[in-house]
């Protein structure tokens, strides 16, 4: 409601081509305020998760397995924050179980911006 709210009020959301000068760099916390900035102006992201391959052919076995998931997600500022949760039932927290290591998408969907944002 937070993310709405302050989206409503008039928050501008960052330039693509300044996020853009920032993809070839290893962001530390806390995060440049451009970077939060966007993540406070979307909900949503893609997960990436891997698991050694459990098939039964020798020639793909011990092969990672990806997973692919559009996830909501809530950012806290004052942490840096990404807070993504699941169901202990599910294949991307089997795969988080087995190796931490993620991949996450963040997409800012311009056509999902308020009225007159650019």
């Amino acid at each position: 409601a937070g993310r709405r709210a302050a989206a409503a009020g008039g928050a501008q959301p960052p330039n693509p081509s300044a996020l853009a000068a920032l993809s070839d760099r290893v962001l530390r916390c806390p995060l440049p305020p451009l970077v939060s900035d966007m993540l406070e102006s979307t909900a949503l992201c893609y997960l990436s998760t891997f698991a050694p391959s459990e098939g039964r052919d020798p020639a793909t076995a011990g092969a990672p397995t990806p997973h692919l998931s559009l996830m909501r997600f809530t950012y806290v500022r004052e942490e840096s924050v990404l807070i993504i949760s699941t169901s202990k039932g599910t294949r991307k927290f089997a795969h988080i179980c087995a190796s931490p290591r993620v991949a996450v998408l963040v997409h800012d969907f311009p056509d999902r911006r308020g009225p007159g944002a650019p």
